[in-house]
């Protein structure tokens, strides 16, 4: 349990430092989860770390995709969602 979204974000940053997973799974991860942490992270003023290493996550949107990009093992694993 924590107090408020900032302690949440910070927890779940924690979290990926902790497990550092390879994968992550879920029903419209890209086009809603990602996308909502990361304007969530942005309004808190703090960065989602989510890469490895604690990298930080980064976020781009086009006419026709939307791109997660997450920094691991000496590459960037990008999550694509075509529109």
């Amino acid at each position: 349990m924590v107090d408020s979204e900032l302690a949440l974000l910070k927890a779940l940053n924690q979290w990926f430092a902790t497990f550092d997973p390879d994968v992550v799974v879920g029903w419209s991860v890209i086009d809603f989860d990602f996308r909502l942490l990361m304007k969530r992270a942005a309004f808190s003023q703090i960065d989602l770390r989510l890469g490895r290493g604690f990298e930080k996550a980064h976020w781009r949107d086009s006419s026709n995709s939307v791109r997660v990009l997450l920094p691991c093992r000496g590459a960037w694993l990008s999550m694509v969602s075509m529109h």
